[in-house]
């Protein structure tokens, strides 16, 4: 009976596992599309910005434009938003992995007791 039980927990915690490095993946996926989303929105301020400075008659009144805060606000906004999802999403990537580690030494010590179960039910008395 201890077999068995040491067994299916033994079995329960890979299938977590399984689901959590799953999760991890997930989110390291969707940092990625964050990190893409702000090089995309950098690069567009850097190009609208190129763009303001050679169509304007006087350029240091475009250069003063292009760094004003009226000018870097709409760009400053998406970039923020992006930043939070990131800081959540990597909140959540290393709970994932504390979660996993937790898991790994319990599924060691499941694994130590499938193992003596092994061991003391085929032992024969001398």
């Amino acid at each position: 009976m201890g077999f068995a039980v040491s067994q299916l927990t033994s079995q329960s915690i890979i299938c977590i596992k399984a689901d959590l490095e799953s999760r991890i993946m997930s989110i390291t996926n969707e940092l990625m599309t964050l990190a893409r989303e702000s090089a995309d929105i950098t690069n567009k301020q850097q190009l609208e910005a190129q763009n303001y400075i050679n169509q304007d008659d006087d350029p240091v009144a475009a250069v003063e434009y292009v760094n004003s805060d009226a000018f870097q606000s709409k760009y400053q906004a998406q970039l923020a938003r992006i930043n939070v999802k990131e800081q959540q999403l990597n909140v959540e990537k290393q709970q994932a992995e504390t979660k996993q580690k937790m898991l790994a030494t319990q599924q060691d010590g499941w694994q130590k007791l499938t193992e003596n179960n092994i061991k003391d039910g085929f032992t024969y008395a001398s």
